[in-house]
């Protein structure tokens, strides 16, 4: 039995019922926080005495200890990584131990441990907290690892348990509510409630569509698709690879399906913004009630029962069959280390865009810049840092300006077709000659809007980037 333990509080009352008793602790208020994790340095005040540590990365695991000054301590909180640790501390003692009582603030405010020094092995062993302290409620956690400050600091306060069923039902009455995903909960759970919530909007969107046709409609089915189809890849090491990848390939020709249909609806929503010739609109309308009857076809299928069998088997199976053995449980853990390889592919795939790039390349950043948007939109606000959530917004409007290049590209192609097959000197040739000149104006000043916009995209990359380093 160790001659230190820790217990986790319900609440203050403890703190209530010495003060009652006319008890007077002593009282020191802590700041504590981290400038790396590999290794430890981490900076602590308590009350005014500030201090630098280092614990060294050797077998003696040896912290190094250094007193500094109010300035120094301020200073090195800009180059913080998580979050800063506050806490009260109420020291306390009687004829078996010493002890602390720890009242965290800020982000961690609901938060009450004790801390417990035994004189001995055996005082420790026979201490009874209810026979102290009276029925205040309690648990050990003496050897969670969870508790411990470079943990608080990363992760935040473990949850005692997490709801998933509540957690369903509520974003299933709720549509629009936001995914907020726990520091703390388990990966593959977590993993599969945001794949159901994804599905389960997908599934609401197919209904009303094939109901209305409504052009919203599809572009929502399309979004929870891409949605589903991005927490499976960015959470991919949690599953076994057969079934999973089986999904991805059904999934993508799930919207090669509807790639087409999707770009006529934008296009013409812009032609008749533009007033362009009536007969354009009209050959437009036709190709896309083709294309329409083709993705209604699909959906009332035997091939769509097919996929949403697979995806339902899946997610019946996800955290048991199709899980790995293996992986990492803390959601945040996982996806600091996933987010991390999604920034560094953005990053290769912005630096090499250029003018005179490709049109590929752009789209190929796009490609990355959607992943990443997808994957930030769940997990941006368990990140205690600003820049990370900065980093959604940049990626969310970098977005819009990729997306709007890849829409003139589609088009032209259009326009190529039509002019083709069209009588060159009628009405709608000449607009569409006078088209695809603006349309090579407005993608030359997107090109030179997102390059101009590179650098501090591939700052804010840099930034977020060192920051989720910490939590991997």
């Amino acid at each position: 039995m160790q001659t230190k333990r820790k217990f986790l509080l319900s609440d203050d009352s403890i703190l209530r019922t010495l003060e009652r008793a006319g008890l007077k602790c002593r009282k020191v208020k802590i700041a504590w926080f981290y400038t790396s994790f590999y290794p430890e340095i981490y900076y602590i005040r308590q009350n005014d005495e500030c201090s630098l540590h280092h614990k060294k990365e050797d077998l003696d695991r040896q912290t190094l200890n250094f007193k500094i000054s109010k300035d120094d301590f301020k200073e090195a909180l800009k180059s913080r990584v998580a979050r800063v640790v506050q806490k009260n501390r109420y020291g306390f003692a009687n004829d078996e131990a010493e002890f602390w009582l720890e009242l965290y603030g800020g982000e961690l405010s609901t938060l009450a441990i004790l801390r417990a020094k035994f004189q001995n092995e055996a005082a420790s062993a026979n201490f009874d907290f209810a026979k102290t302290f009276g029925s205040s409620d309690f648990c050990e956690i003496t050897d969670d690892y969870r508790y411990k400050s470079r943990y608080l600091a990363r992760y935040g306060i473990p949850p005692r348990s997490l709801d998933f069923a509540h957690a369903r039902s509520v974003f299933e009455k709720f549509s629009r509510v936001k995914f907020f995903a726990p520091p703390y909960a388990d990966s593959v759970k977590l993993a599969r409630l945001a794949l159901e919530l994804a599905w389960t909007r997908a599934c609401g969107a197919k209904s009303e569509y094939q109901k209305s046709l409504a052009p919203e409609a599809l572009h929502e089915l399309r979004v929870q698709i891409r949605k589903f189809r991005a927490v499976l890849k960015l959470s991919a090491p949690l599953f076994e690879a057969e079934k999973k990848d089986e999904i991805l390939k059904l999934l993508a020709e799930f919207m090669s399906r509807t790639n087409q249909l999707r770009d006529l609806h934008v296009f013409a929503e812009f032609l008749k913004a533009d007033d362009a010739p009536a007969s354009f609109l009209q050959q437009l309308n036709l190709i896309a009630k083709r294309s329409e009857d083709k993705i209604l076809e699909f959906l009332y299928s035997a091939e769509f029962t097919d996929l949403n069998g697979a995806i339902s088997g899946f997610l019946n199976g996800a955290d048991g069959i199709y899980a790995r053995s293996e992986y990492e449980k803390i959601s945040k853990k996982f996806a600091s280390a996933r987010l991390c390889k999604l920034i560094k592919s953005l990053r290769a795939e912005l630096k090499n865009l250029k003018q005179g790039s490709l049109l590929q390349a752009f789209h190929d950043a796009r490609i990355g810049l959607k992943r990443l948007r997808y994957a930030l939109e769940i997990f941006a606000r368990s990140f205690d840092e600003g820049c990370v959530r900065d980093l959604f917004k940049r990626t969310k409007a970098a977005c819009e300006d990729f997306g709007a290049l890849q829409d003139i590209s589609v088009w032209q192609n259009f326009i190529a077709i039509y002019q083709k097959a069209s009588d060159k000197s009628g009405v709608a040739f000449a607009y569409l000659l006078a088209l695809d000149a603006r349309l090579n104006d407005r993608r030359a000043e997107l090109e030179k809007k997102i390059l101009n916009e590179k650098e501090p995209l591939l700052r804010a990359l840099k930034r977020s980037l060192r920051k989720i380093k910490a939590y991997e």
